[in-house]
């Protein structure tokens, strides 16, 4: 990390006090979002049913006019609200701020596919601002944990500033941010010790997104290891987890009573859509290339089988976070876990990958000698994974020029790049460039997906060596 001008450009900014570089941080990670979103958005003129931007415009204009019991029932072919209460209770807050400024934005039936310039401002700086209100003071907040300003700055530079998150969230178009930032204050409350907080925050992440749910082993796991021998402790996380979800979930029963409560769970948990949807570059569908799983097993097998490889791969790193709770180790065993469950759980998105990469990256926080190589290494691998979703939304022009400026901030100087780089970086950022400049130039009849296909190996591969990656280091004690 110290040859890299990301180093460079932290060290430059210890002349300013904490306060300061911060502000200058975030106002800079505001800009980069509001420059992105100047591109299209995930279905821009793609009829008949468009794309996440009208599935995250329609959510807002179903809670703003329909009433809570029927949010999750409502045109379950258009876009049906199928993300957890709190995603829910944000869209009508966002949908009632937006009806007052305009309120054919989210009239009902009527806004359908509404495209206009001002709904697209609207809605992308709601991004901004969810992000701004949540994702951004948290890790602001963690990285202060870090006493060495150089290491603090850099990282807030590159959580604050992060590549895929920009592409995904603030490009194509979804609200991310607000998940992830829930996650890193509970990091941020653990590493204080207010594990009543981390409970309160971890719940709002899972409540917002079920991919919360990918942290969970590691989270149970710190948190009992903190309180399991102080029964006040434990009852005070018990109370607030149990509150937490009474508040964000409990109206649903309230108000649609049972079956109103199983239609939410059954919407955010909809195993009948298969073991993965399009091309994403996890374990299932980069084996499904040489062996058709999907086709030789039935969909109950798989789910059993998806079920048990997910769980081997999250034991370890979830009993190491019992066994040894400190802040790195907890940070490890987050990070890892993720990484099990977007390479072999059930129903994965490749804009999942959001949810392993922050943790990982945060990871340079406490060495970042130590783990620059693998944190480099993967995000090199996510960002080329979303190169297809990328020219599905048509935001090639966006990708090249985050993607370039991520490898300018991130590799060697120039005099050390060949010697100071880690090698299986190179071999990677050499295959994915190959791919990238054959792709205009090869086409094969009758495989018309062949560098998406190329796209999920290359990927998947490099996600399994940073998982293994994360083990080993975890095992060593290297975290």
């Amino acid at each position: 990390m110290h040859d890299t001008r990301l180093f460079g450009l932290s060290k430059c900014m210890e002349r300013f006090d904490r306060p300061r570089a911060g502000f200058v941080i975030i106002v800079s990670a505001c800009v980069a979002r509001l420059l992105v979103g100047l591109g299209p958005f995930s279905g821009k003129g793609s009829p008949p049913m468009h794309g996440d931007f009208e599935a995250q415009r329609h959510w807002l204009e179903i809670t703003r006019h329909l009433r809570i019991k029927e949010w999750y029932y409502h045109d379950l072919q258009w876009w049906g609200l199928d993300y957890p209460p709190l995603t829910a209770w944000h869209s009508l807050l966002l949908g009632a701020i937006g009806t007052w400024i305009n309120p054919t934005w989210f009239a009902l039936v009527l806004s359908r596919t509404n495209e206009s310039s001002g709904l697209k401002l609207y809605m992308r700086l709601t991004a901004v601002f969810s992000d701004v209100l949540v994702l951004l003071p948290a890790l602001v907040a963690y990285c202060g944990l870090q006493d060495q300003a150089y290491v603090r700055h850099g990282l807030l530079l590159l959580t604050a500033l992060h590549p895929a998150l920009l592409l995904i969230d603030h490009g194509h178009f979804q609200y991310n941010g607000v998940m992830l930032g829930f996650m890193v204050a509970c990091l941020v409350f653990a590493a204080r010790r207010r594990m009543n907080l981390a409970a309160a925050c971890f719940v709002a992440c899972f409540s917002f997104k079920q991919m919360g749910l990918y942290y969970a082993p590691p989270v149970f796991a710190h948190l009992l290891a903190h309180t399991y021998r102080n029964p006040r402790a434990f009852v005070e996380v018990a109370t607030t987890t149990i509150a937490s979800f009474a508040i964000i979930w409990g109206p649903f029963f309230v108000y649609g009573g049972a079956d109103g409560f199983q239609q939410v769970i059954f919407r955010i948990f909809p195993l009948d859509r298969g073991l993965f949807e399009d091309k994403v570059a996890n374990f299932w569908c980069a084996f499904n290339v040489i062996y058709k799983v999907r086709e030789r097993f039935t969909p109950a097998t798989l789910q059993r089988l998806s079920l048990a490889m997910t769980v081997l791969s999250i034991l370890p790193s979830s009993c190491w976070a019992f066994a040894r709770p400190s802040t790195r180790n907890f940070l490890a065993a987050v990070s890892a876990s993720a990484w099990g469950f977007f390479l072999f759980s059930f129903q994965v998105h490749e804009k999942s990958v959001l949810v392993p990469i922050l943790p990982t990256t945060m990871l340079a926080l406490w060495s970042p000698e130590e783990h620059w190589a693998l944190v480099s290494f993967a995000n090199d691998a996510v960002l080329y994974s979303l190169w297809p979703l990328m020219c599905k939304d048509k935001l090639r022009i966006q990708f090249l020029i985050v993607a370039a400026l991520w490898l300018f901030f991130s590799l060697p100087r120039r005099g050390a790049l060949l010697q100071k780089t880690f090698a299986p970086r190179l071999l990677f950022l050499f295959a994915a460039t190959t791919l990238l400049l054959i792709e205009p130039f090869v086409s094969i009849r009758g495989k018309p997906d062949l560098h998406v296909v190329l796209n999920v190996g290359v990927c998947a591969a490099a996600f399994l060596v940073v998982f293994i990656w994360l083990h080993i280091c975890i095992f060593r004690r290297k975290v």
